[in-house]
């Protein structure tokens, strides 16, 4: 119904066509029952047109002819033509009709996750709100923005952690996730057991190895008591 509708503002719509077909080929949910059934709907709410235009005599054509100047003979310029069907292919194409990144898992890009039920925003969507200047279009780009460094902050802190867990040594004082501050007296691949307390009131608790935190600069548990 929409393509339907949409044919009777403007014929460029088939271009959305074209690329709807080569979305749902990507996507896996190509039909043919429901290609049929979605074509013959549009072209029933578009045959008013199409009668229309032959017991008139194709005016529509004729306006388009005298647009182009082709009813006094000047020559067709076929680059500017070909230029202008491959910019609307691109623009609307899968290349272009898919998520500003494909893995990414921000609320633009896979909307689902976050509990959305709306597809996520295409490349092309979003071009065209900027090319407009609708703000949405900076809205959503920025979200995707700033999601994408955020992850580069976690991945960044995931590896600093993961090298602290690995370099743990004997001695060394730390602070763990549930702010325990205490020195390593036994270590192993799994568990680590830490001195806490002061010299008159120690005692020794064992803590998995990855809930190390932060490494603390030698002598700072002495400063403390």
């Amino acid at each position: 119904m929409a393509v339907g509708i949409g044919l009777l503002t403007k014929y460029s719509m088939i271009f959305f066509c074209i690329s709807a077909l080569f979305l749902l080929l990507r996507l896996n949910q190509f039909s043919w029952v429901q290609i049929i059934t979605a074509t013959t709907i549009a072209l029933l709410i578009f045959c008013p047109n199409i009668i229309w235009n032959i017991t008139h005599d194709f005016p529509t054509l004729k306006h388009h002819v005298e647009m182009t100047s082709l009813d006094k003979g000047t020559e067709v310029q076929i680059s500017p033509l070909i230029e202008f069907l491959i910019g609307q292919f691109v623009i609307f194409s899968p290349i272009i009709f898919s998520p500003i990144e494909e893995n990414c898992q921000c609320p633009v890009c896979s909307p689902e996750k976050h509990g959305f039920n709306h597809p996520f925003y295409s490349r092309a969507y979003i071009h065209h709100l900027q090319k407009i200047n609708e703000m949405l279009g900076s809205i959503l780009a920025t979200q995707h923005n700033i999601w994408f460094y955020l992850q580069i902050m976690q991945e960044m802190r995931a590896k600093e952690h993961k090298n602290l867990v690995e370099n743990l040594q004997k001695q060394d004082e730390i602070i763990t996730s549930s702010g325990i501050v205490g020195k390593i007296t036994d270590i192993n691949s799994t568990y680590i057991t830490l001195e806490v307390g002061d010299n008159q009131n120690k005692t020794e608790v064992i803590v998995k190895r990855q809930a190390a935190e932060t490494l603390l600069p030698k002598g700072t548990i002495k400063e403390i008591f």
